[in-house]
Parts: structure tokens; sequence; C-alpha cells
């Protein structure tokens, strides 16, 4: 997770700063990993600051749309992006074209979390491990579909880099406006699994509600001990 502000914020002032509200701005929906963060350093913000901190949720584009808004508003400092890779690492490298440049269009501030990407089925699929929910879709036509916060994200690109590693993995990408929509869809049945990080998936995963069967990392993450399959299950880089 990043803490961006518009570019040229950091400029010297003479007013004393802060001395009205401060805006964080998600370019997600709620619920995901990005506003749960944001939402958490958003009030210790707020207690150290002495001013109010607002988060303002800015859904669409896989990022694209909220970081573009802030991108382009006033450079005062009252203005704070919450950003997660997909728009500022994984969207130059996955599209053509940017509405802005994610390196000289912010000003960078500080990496305030990082969580390791993990795979969970629904419990009404039945499937209970990695090589289970390859097998499965290899007996479909289009392939199991799997629910993202948006296109190009981290989420993304790794099931598409499983479905070239796994050696038959066949899925169908349904992308939403953010996490929050695509775990309801989860939950529910309407799509067979979801790529996500552990912070977004784990609660629901502990509650009983979804299953995790994969980490993607090359190393087992301490964090996600205890969910998903043992360490080789899967192909390389999937614990």
């Amino acid at each position: 997770m990043l803490g961006l502000l518009p570019k040229a914020a950091l400029s010297n002032s003479t007013d004393k700063f802060p001395n009205k509200p401060i805006r964080l701005a998600v370019p997600f929906a709620p619920g995901g990993t990005t506003d749960s963060f944001a939402r958490l350093f958003g009030k210790y913000f707020s207690d150290q600051l002495g001013v109010p901190v607002v988060v303002e949720n800015l859904p669409g584009g896989g990022g694209i749309v909220g970081s573009r808004q802030v991108q382009r508003s006033d450079p005062d400092g009252y203005t704070l992006l919450f950003q997660s890779p997909t728009a500022g690492v994984t969207g130059p490298l996955t599209r053509k074209t940017l509405p802005f440049d994610p390196v000289t269009g912010f000003s960078h501030i500080a990496i305030l979390g990082i969580t390791p990407i993990v795979l969970a089925v629904s419990n009404k699929s039945g499937i209970s491990s990695l090589q289970e929910l390859i097998e499965q879709s290899k007996n479909t036509d289009q392939g199991l579909s799997y629910a993202t916060g948006g296109v190009g994200g981290g989420p993304h690109l790794s099931v598409e880099l499983l479905m070239k590693r796994s050696g038959g993995l066949k899925a169908l990408h349904v992308p939403y406006r953010g996490a929050g929509p695509a775990l309801q869809d989860l939950v529910s049945g309407e799509v067979t699994f979801m790529p996500d990080t552990f912070t977004t998936l784990a609660p629901l995963h502990e509650s009983g509600r979804i299953r995790i069967i994969a980490v993607f990392d090359e190393t087992r993450s301490a964090a996600a001990a205890g969910a998903g399959g043992k360490s080789g299950d899967g192909p390389a880089g999937s614990h």
C-alpha cells in the first residue's frame, strides 16, 4: 500500500499545516484491502494530526479513475491517495496508455503495508485444494469463473501466471469495481474462486464462509500460516 500526494503538494507554505480536514482517497470500492488499510491509517493520521481525515472511495478502472482524480486535484497537501500497486505499478505495464504518469504525477510518501496474495474458493464449489481446482477446470468449456477487484491488478495477473504454470488450469475472469462486491459473489457461489490479499480473504476463511487453498509466494508466508495447502501442492510460486 502506498501513500501518495498530487505532485508539488510538498512545496513550502507559510500556513500552519494542517488547518482543515484531509481527504484520503481510495481508488477502489469499500470492503477490500486498500479500503481497510486506508480506514485504519486514516484514524491514526487523524489522531496524530489533530484534524479529521475523511476516507472517500473512488472506484473504477482498476484504480485508474480515482488515481486520476487525485492527480488532478489541488496540490495543497489536503488530498492524499491510498494506492495499491494496481494503478501505480501493474497498470502502466498492462495498459498502452494511462491518463497520468504514476511516477512523476505524484509525490510518493511511504510504503505502508505488504500482504501476500492468496487464492480462495467458494464453499459451494466443493473444492478443497489447488490440484482439485485445476482438475475440475479441465472439465469446463470456458473455464471456472474467478472474481477480482479489476483488470490488471496483482490478483488478476497472479491467476494469469498460474494458468501458464499449472499445466491445465482453465479460468474465466470476471472483473468487479473492487474486492468488496467480488467477495459477495464468491460467498454466494456466483463465482468459483477469487485471488486477493490475505488481509481481505482471511476473515471469511476463518469464519468458514470461504476456503483459502493456495498462497502466491516463493516462500510460505508467516501471515498466512494455516491457510491453503502445503508447500509443493501447486506450481512454482504457489503454496
